[in-house]
């Protein structure tokens, strides 16, 4: 399946990740879905996943904890209250009791990406 989606991607001169969303763009046909708006009033579930979409897990966790907090699931819950904690992945002088996505210091949190990664392990072992 996913050399199949590499191939049409490269056919289409795009990413896989276009073509998926293409995909299920059109499978969907623009119904509107029960996710609660978005704050810019779209309601799409492929707006969603724009919104929140990172190819690197904990960047995905941070604009998800954010952008939908209630559609984390139980293991990225522990891993966003790790990020919390963690005050190198935050912009110096950000209010730690009202963090926004402003607060975050991208650049830290791909450099710490290892320890993030390291944590987020941690989190899947039985």
């Amino acid at each position: 399946m996913r050399y199949g989606l590499e191939l049409l991607a490269r056919q289409r001169g795009a990413s896989m990740s276009e073509v998926v969303s293409d995909a299920i763009e059109r499978a969907l046909g623009g119904r509107t879905a029960t996710l609660r708006a978005i704050p810019q009033g779209e309601h799409h579930p492929v707006a969603v996943l724009d919104r929140v979409w990172s190819p690197v897990e904990h960047e995905r966790v941070v604009r998800l904890a954010f952008a939908f907090p209630e559609m984390l699931d139980e293991r990225e819950e522990e891993l966003w209250g790790q990020l919390r904690r963690l005050p190198a992945v935050w912009k110096r002088g950000a209010n730690r009791q009202r963090l926004t996505i402003d607060d975050v210091d991208w650049v830290a949190l791909a450099r710490n990406s290892a320890r993030i990664q390291a944590a987020g392990h941690q989190l899947r072992r039985p």
